[in-house]
C-alpha cells in the first residue's frame, strides 16, 4: 500500500507493508538496522535523519501483532513547502503507534445451530458427490467431474494491474497424493513468508483435512487452502481474494471459508 502527495514535485510517501512472519519483533527490526527506537514492546522505529547534502528523511516504523508483522515506511523532503515535514511526519508516526490490526478467529467446531443461523440465508450447491453452501457474494461459475468453481457476483473489475476477480472459490479433485499436494503448495508460498505459514489438522463432514494459513501472494492475493482426504482421493479447497482493503480479502479467505469448509456434505 503506497500513499503518494497530491504535489508531485514532491518525493513523500508513505508505504505500508504487511505480511506475516514468525520471527520475534527484535530480529526482525536487527534485520534491517541496528540504530533503532523502542516505543513500546510492540513497536520500534528506525529513523533516519538527513546526512551530508541530502534533503530527504526516512523512517521505518516495525510493528507487531501475533504473526501479523508490518513494516510503515515514511520518507520526506526537508526542504518541501507543501509536503510531508518534519513536524508533520513525526505527527505520522505516532499516529501509527495508535495501530493494530487483531486477528481473525477461525473457528472450524461450529455447532449445528450455529452453523445454521451463520449460513440460513446461504444458496445450496449439490452434485452427485457432495453438497455445500456458499454466500450471496459468490455464484457458480464452473463445474466439472474433478472441479467446481465460484468466483465474485461482481464478476471482473479493472485495476493497474488488468482486469480481475476479488473473489474466488475453487474445489478440486486431484490424482495426487495428500502429503505430495501439501509439499507443492507450500513451496509456491513467497521465501520470506513460509516459515510462518502453518498447518493444522481440522475436520470436514468426518473427513481428515488440512488447514494452510492465509498468505499473501507475489501478485498481492491472499490465499488460504484446504486439503481433504476421503476414501483416497484427494480434494483441493482453496480461496483467493484480492481487495484494496486488507481486512475484507483475509475476512473472506479465511473466515468465509472456514465456514463453507464446514458445510460440505458427501452423499
Amino acid at each position: 500500500m503506497v500513499f503518494s502527495p497530491i504535489d508531485k514535485n514532491t518525493d513523500d510517501e508513505i508505504v505500508i507493508e504487511m505480511k506475516k512472519d514468525s520471527r520475534k519483533i527484535e530480529e526482525i527490526v536487527e534485520s534491517y538496522s541496528n540504530n533503532y527506537t523502542k516505543k513500546d514492546s510492540d513497536t520500534y522505529l528506525i529513523k533516519n535523519d538527513p546526512v551530508d547534502n541530502q534533503d530527504t528523511f526516512s523512517s521505518n516504523i516495525i510493528k507487531k501483532n501475533d504473526a501479523n508483522f508490518f513494516k510503515i515506511r515514511l520518507v520526506g523532503n526537508i526542504n518541501a513547502k507543501n509536503g510531508l515535514t518534519p513536524d508533520l511526519y513525526d505527527k505520522c508516526i505516532d499516529s501509527f503507534s495508535l495501530f493494530e490490526s487483531d486477528p481473525i478467529e477461525i473457528n472450524f467446531n461450529l455447532d449445528k445451530q450455529e452453523l445454521e443461523i451463520t449460513t440460513q440465508d446461504w444458496h445450496t450447491y449439490s452434485d452427485n458427490v457432495m453438497s455445500l453452501k456458499y454466500p450471496d457474494s459468490l455464484r457458480l461459475k464452473s463445474e466439472s467431474n474433478t472441479s467446481i468453481r465460484f468466483e465474485s457476483t461482481e464478476g471482473e473489475q479493472e485495476s493497474d494491474i488488468g482486469p480481475f476477480v476479488d473473489k474466488i472459490l475453487l474445489i478440486e479433485r486431484v490424482d495426487e497424493s495428500l502429503a505430495g499436494l501439501i509439499e507443492r503448495k507450500k513451496k509456491e508460498i513467497p521465501d520470506d513468508t513460509r516459515s510462518s505459514v502453518n498447518a493444522r489438522e481440522i475436520k470436514i463432514d468426518g473427513n481428515k483435512a488440512i488447514y494452510l494459513d492465509n498468505y499473501e501472494d507475489i501478485s498481492g492475493f491472499n490465499r488460504t487452502n484446504v486439503f481433504l482426504e476421503k476414501k483416497d482421493i484427494v480434494y483441493h479447497i482453496s480461496a483467493v481474494g484480492y481487495f484494496q482493503n486488507r481486512a475484507d480479502s483475509i475476512e473472506f479467505t479465511e473466515n468465509t471459508l472456514s465456514v463453507l469448509v464446514q458445510t460440505i456434505k458427501f452423499h
